[in-house]
């Protein structure tokens, strides 16, 4: 499902992950943070566990992402540094 995304506000590109892609993201990540010491919890992540909310926004503008749209791989500029984000998946009801 990795595609790539592009930020509709800042134009930053992400690789899109399905929520259960994140879940399992979050899961390994985790269990493998409560192995380090408070030190290197502080030092590399900010103290912090993985969350689903740090998927759900703009690495770097915040823009949620629900405002992201698909980008071919030749608009990605060379060099860039991409992170993940939740694919938004509209209602298909509506």
């Amino acid at each position: 499902m990795n595609k790539f995304l592009i930020c509709c506000k800042c134009d930053w590109v992400h690789f899109g992950l399905s929520k259960s892609e994140i879940e399992t993201e979050i899961e390994t990540f985790n269990v493998y943070y409560k192995t380090l010491t408070k030190e290197k919890q502080d030092s590399y992540y900010g103290g912090k566990e993985s969350s689903i909310e740090q998927y759900q926004s703009c690495f770097r503008c915040g823009n949620t992402y629900e405002d992201f749209e698909d980008a071919s791989p030749d608009k990605i500029p060379e060099g860039s540094t991409i992170q993940p984000i939740m694919i938004y998946e509209q209602d298909k009801t509506t």
